[in-house]
């Protein structure tokens, strides 16, 4: 519902801008909805089957190929580590028959990931500032110690 946009300014200047999504904010300013309870495509990381479920539910009804990503937490934190894999397998392949494209993607685990999320009590202090942040190199791929492709 709230995050950090990261894009190109000119030809090489990466700059970030805070965001809150503007049908939440539709809900927070007309409803008086409770930020912390508007639920995000973020926060279905942490109910993975709920969002696999939705995607081939829609892909039941849709004649032409439409592929969706899912956003994971960050490779290593409670819900996305190595004890974590087989289960998070053994889901995605419950799905698999009825999905025609499926993108697994951790947060953090690229460089120059477009969208952060962030709390919308920060977001919204910070709106229309724009500003640049020194960005980490890490990739998730470096796990398999065969760098940025993952060898597959």
């Amino acid at each position: 519902m709230a995050y950090k946009r990261r894009y190109l300014k000119g030809q090489n200047r990466w700059v970030y801008q805070y965001v809150v999504d503007s049908a939440a904010q539709e809900l927070i300013d007309r409803y008086g909805v409770d930020p912390e309870g508007v639920e995000s495509a973020i926060d279905l990381a942490e109910d993975y089957e709920r969002r696999m479920a939705f995607q081939a539910d829609v892909q039941d009804y849709v004649d032409q190929s439409i592929s969706s990503t899912i956003n994971l937490p960050s490779w290593g934190s409670k819900l996305n580590n190595d004890d974590t894999v087989e289960k998070f397998a053994s889901t995605l392949a419950k799905y698999a028959p009825r999905l025609r494209g499926f993108t697994c993607y951790p947060d953090g685990s690229r460089d120059g990931q477009p969208l952060t999320s962030v709390p919308y009590s920060e977001a919204v202090t910070k709106l229309g500032t724009e500003f640049e942040e020194a960005i980490e190199t890490h990739d998730i791929c470096d796990i398999s110690g065969t760098g940025g492709t993952c060898g597959v």
